[in-house]
């Protein structure tokens, strides 16, 4: 029954636009500021649209108004918001999920605690001061990485390696427990947003360094096509995705246009 229900991409995608819609009228009602980024981002920029393989959606909040959108957001039965702070061990990430109920997102990797059932989802990452100093933030944004990656070794309950090094930190990654890697990555920031010559997204830098911005790259904003809406974006677009991903106007060879996901996704 389960198989039957599976959503084609073209669902999954129209989902994720109708939970952005709400996210955002949501945001203009409350005076919140977020931007659209990553691949997002870069669609909109190239296509004005989801880039043709991938299938999510994902945006950046500073902190002060992502630790308000916790606060003041209200579930209804359709659409509900998960954050570890709400949630607590049952919610492993170290930022938010708005998700649509109607659905429910099934990854091949179980965790290796009882979780929350997640629907298609927005991802909601907090973008933080992060230092004065460059390299100081350089190395804050390396360190997290590890965190990540061994949260990420954490939640796997089979590892499969010939090597006696990987299988090692594997082993101690399950001695300390992704509750401990989620802690670290979630600890409170105390400072003033742009009150840092640099900023990032130290709660979950899949790119490493590379999410370590000037704060002047989000000092404008500009507003873009995104499946046929207009949504805020930082008016330096162009140095936040060479950053991230080099000459992005240049489209990868074939082979590597597929999503990164590897979930299935179901209607209820």
């Amino acid at each position: 029954i389960m198989e039957k229900n599976e959503m084609t991409l073209d669902e999954i995608k129209t989902v994720s636009v109708h939970l952005l819609k709400q996210f955002d009228l949501f945001c203009r009602e409350n005076h919140l500021i977020y931007y659209i980024s990553n691949g997002t981002l870069l669609g909109a920029v190239k296509y004005k649209g989801f880039i043709p393989w991938d299938d999510d959606v994902d945006v950046l909040m500073p902190r002060a108004d992502y630790d308000r959108l916790l606060d003041i957001f209200s579930d209804s039965g359709e659409i509900k918001l998960f954050s570890n702070e709400k949630y607590g061990a049952a919610y492993r990430f170290p930022f938010a999920k708005l998700c649509d109920m109607r659905t429910v997102k099934i990854e091949p990797c179980e965790a290796t605690a009882e979780t929350a059932e997640l629907g298609i989802c927005i991802d909601i990452f907090p973008l933080d001061d992060i230092s004065n100093n460059k390299i100081a933030g350089v190395c804050k944004i390396k360190w997290r990485s590890i965190c990540l990656a061994l949260f990420s070794l954490s939640q796997m309950k089979t590892f499969k390696s010939k090597n006696f090094i990987k299988i090692a930190i594997y082993k101690l990654s399950r001695k300390i427990g992704f509750e401990n890697f989620s802690k670290q990555i979630n600890k409170k920031y105390k400072h003033t947003f742009r009150k840092c010559k640099y900023i990032g997204n130290d709660a979950w830098p899949i790119y490493g360094e590379k999410e370590l911005f000037p704060v002047s790259m989000f000092s404008d904003t500009v507003f873009l096509n995104f499946e046929g809406a207009r949504y805020p974006a930082p008016a330096l677009y162009d140095q936040y995705l060479t950053a991230l991903y080099g000459d992005y106007r240049k489209d990868p060879p074939i082979e590597k246009q597929v999503t990164h996901h590897a979930y299935k996704a179901y209607w209820k």
